[in-house]
């Protein structure tokens, strides 16, 4: 079943809104999304514009209206080029590290 995001009080609860959805689907959910942003780069640039982010997210059973997805996209497009950056996309979903994530990422590194 597909969800839908609503931007009625903000891009930033849109961003909430995903990171719930994905993180009731399982961490495969977040990878899955992550590696179809990286796919849907399809100048390999990086950035995204909004058509490639709308490719994305519908690939990830997560899909925005017309205007939900321009919102959301300026609100990730820091230096208003028109593009969002694939790794700040991803580090925006992704959230802080916490809890186990967090865990393992210390043990790994120390």
């Amino acid at each position: 079943m597909a969800s839908t995001i609503s931007m009625k009080e903000s891009p930033l609860a849109a961003v909430a809104s995903l990171r719930k959805q994905l993180a009731g689907r399982g961490q495969r959910s977040l990878t899955s999304f992550i590696s179809k942003v990286r796919e849907a780069d399809i100048s390999g640039e990086g950035v995204l514009d909004e058509e490639e982010l709308d490719i994305a997210m519908r690939a990830s059973g997560v899909f925005l209206g017309k205007r939900d997805l321009a919102a959301f996209s300026r609100s990730l497009d820091v230096d208003g080029s028109g593009f969002i950056s694939v790794e700040e996309l991803i580090a925006a979903v992704r959230g802080d590290l916490l809890g186990r994530r967090l865990a393992i990422t210390e043990k790994c590194y120390s």
